[in-house]
């Protein structure tokens, strides 16, 4: 289902295994009185989609343009579930609940967001240029740095395996590993 305007849910929505596409060209709102499960939701308008109700994604919440925002905490996400964030996206307001859940980044460079400081299972890094980590991280399962530049600045960051197939560069972080490091590329880290 594409959606160019705002979806109201004031009954019982039962998603399947479907896909809702937000595609408008304004700022998009989910509201209505009842909590809304979506299984794969993808975020695609130019401007902004923003829940103003409960709402949760049981399969993959896609970020392809403009601003997701969670304000009050309102997005659950399932365990298992993915968030894939894509070039200029953001997800903004509160991290979501729920999970754990895993995290791709796809395109070329930026910061992460909330979406990075809750609960992650695994966290895959595919852009071509550099993901900035904003702050501490802690990964149930495993980071992948696959390309690019993995920046990790001085952040805390802890998870069982972490693979690095280009850079990593963590300058000063304090990286705690319950599993295995395996390095293919470029590792920079003073220690």
């Amino acid at each position: 289902i594409n959606i160019t305007n705002g979806f109201s849910n004031n009954g019982t929505f039962t998603h399947g295994s479907g896909t809702i596409a937000f595609t408008g060209t304004a700022n998009q709102n989910i509201n209505g009185s009842s909590s809304t499960p979506f299984y794969n939701l993808i975020s695609n308008s130019s401007v902004s989609v923003t829940p103003l109700t409960a709402m949760s994604v049981a399969g993959m919440l896609t970020l392809s343009t403009g601003n997701f925002v969670n304000t009050g905490s309102l997005l659950t996400l399932g365990n298992g579930s993915t968030i894939i964030r894509n070039d200029g996206t953001n997800l903004t307001g509160n991290a979501p609940i729920g999970g754990a859940y895993n995290l791709i980044y796809n395109g070329t460079l930026y910061s992460s967001g909330p979406e990075a400081s809750a609960n992650i299972n695994d966290l895959t890094n595919n852009l071509t240029g550099t993901l900035t980590i904003a702050g501490n991280i802690a990964p149930v399962g495993d980071i992948l740095n696959q390309a690019g530049t993995f920046a990790s600045v001085a952040n805390t960051i802890s998870c069982s395996d972490l693979t690095n197939n280009a850079i990593w560069d963590s300058p000063s972080t304090i990286l705690t590993l319950t599993g295995n490091l395996a390095n293919n590329g470029t590792f920079n880290h003073n220690s």
